[in-house]
């Protein structure tokens, strides 16, 4: 045999392994495709290196796919290439975080923050996957839908646990004032006024100007009695929202409760100006008017309030008082009535409905109405609880004298009907 054909049999290892060509070659042609959105033509071409090649050689033609699935809105499918990668190289950073990615936009959080904090084991300097971490965490604790079940469970009474989430939403936006005013709110609806004024008073630490925050302030130190810091508040308020008809309402009263009757009206009109169907507005006008002994007008606008809620029964005790004064007995009986129907455990209508039937002489009726009341006295009015205990057995030693009184005069009676009998 010749040398020349021994040449030709004889396999050259240099040219076998020149003889192959990595699928990455095609990597520029393939994001160029991308880039330009021609996915159609992007995945004929990854088919085509997948259907040539083993998997495990095709790793970035593999994520590739998967990126287009996810731009075609197939997150499933995407997910799905994207653990065909993971199969072959399970600790490669950049599939750990697409995959998160992918998990995420499926609203599954907590596997997203898996695989965030899996990559971030492998490489823990990337500011990219501390991102999309951090949003699958804010997703999980979910503060706006903590937010709304808070409101839900406070109009519902359950406290506790509209507490904790208000708490929990805090966490994730510790300066949001929203949330920390409506936790202060929440306080106060559950009597807590040591917290409701701290969270009220950390609101306006982020934002000193934060009305809602500073009206809730004021109206609790004008509860207490402090109507010179409660006014102080209100003008704050009041260069950035004076059109507020709660607003003027609050000065009005505070004014009522240091005796300025004259500004209190003026206050109360341009509260009443800016909300003409509030009746709350109207019946401290009546007040106003009352303290003024102008029972007239005190009588106009009860009964202006009366006329938008007619079934509050704090409103017909208040008319039953005016008419009171203005002597028309008759229908103040009948609105203290009306009053207590509506309300049968109403302390304060009951102790008002006994000293009107002890003024119009109706003892025993005035004994019932205040026994009554003695048992719906509120708590912690320990000082109220004694003086109407007082004032039930002054109206009983008054019915004994008159039961007393009239059996002398029956027995008077009865000896002058015997004498002239005799005679």
């Amino acid at each position: 045999m010749s040398a020349s054909s021994n040449e030709n049999t004889t396999p050259n290892p240099k040219a076998t392994f020149a003889a192959f060509v990595s699928p990455n070659v095609e990597n520029i042609r393939l994001y160029r495709l991308y880039v330009k959105k021609r996915f159609e033509e992007c995945k004929f071409h990854i088919e085509t290196i997948l259907a040539k090649y083993d998997e495990s050689l095709c790793e970035s033609q593999i994520l590739l796919r998967a990126k287009i699935a996810r731009e075609e809105a197939n997150i499933r499918e995407s997910i799905m290439w994207l653990e065909k990668a993971n199969r072959h190289n399970p600790r490669s950073v950049k599939i750990l975080y697409e995959m998160g990615k992918n998990h995420y936009m499926l609203a599954e959080h907590h596997r997203a923050i898996e695989l965030f904090a899996k990559a971030l084991e492998r490489e823990s300097d990337d500011w990219r996957i501390f991102y999309w971490q951090s949003l699958s965490y804010y997703h999980v604790f979910r503060p706006p839908v903590c937010m709304q079940k808070a409101r839900l469970l406070g109009e519902q009474n359950e406290m506790v646990p509209a507490v904790a989430a208000y708490k929990r939403s805090i966490e994730m936006e510790p300066e949001n004032v929203d949330l920390i005013y409506s936790l202060g709110m929440l306080y106060l609806k559950s009597q807590s006024e040591e917290n409701a004024f701290a969270m009220l008073g950390k609101a306006l630490t982020y934002d000193p100007g934060y009305v809602p925050s500073i009206l809730a302030i004021a109206s609790v130190l004008q509860a207490h009695g402090d109507y010179d810091v409660a006014l102080s508040k209100y003008k704050i308020a009041a260069t950035e929202f004076d059109h507020s008809a709660a607003l003027w309402n609050n000065i009005a009263m505070c004014y009522f409760g240091k005796g300025k009757l004259v500004a209190a009206i003026s206050c109360l009109n341009r509260a009443n100006y800016f909300c003409p169907l509030d009746w709350k507005i109207l019946f401290n006008l009546s007040l106003v008017y009352f303290a003024l002994r102008q029972f007239a007008s005190a009588y106009h606008f009860i009964s202006a309030a009366f006329a938008i809620c007619p079934q509050h029964p704090l409103i017909l005790m208040t008319m039953a008082v005016i008419l009171t004064e203005l002597e028309d007995f008759r229908n103040a009986k009948a609105a203290y009535k009306r009053a207590s129907k509506l309300n049968p455990d109403l302390f304060i209508v009951k102790l008002n409905f006994a000293i009107f039937e002890y003024r119009r002489g109706n003892v025993h009726q005035a004994i019932k109405r205040i026994g009554s009341a003695i048992n719906e006295t509120p708590n912690g009015f320990e000082e109220l609880d004694h003086l109407i205990s007082r004032l039930k057995s002054n109206l009983e030693k008054l019915a004994l004298e008159d039961m007393e009184v009239g059996e002398l005069l029956r027995k008077s009676y009865a000896k002058e009907f015997d004498g002239h009998m005799n005679d």
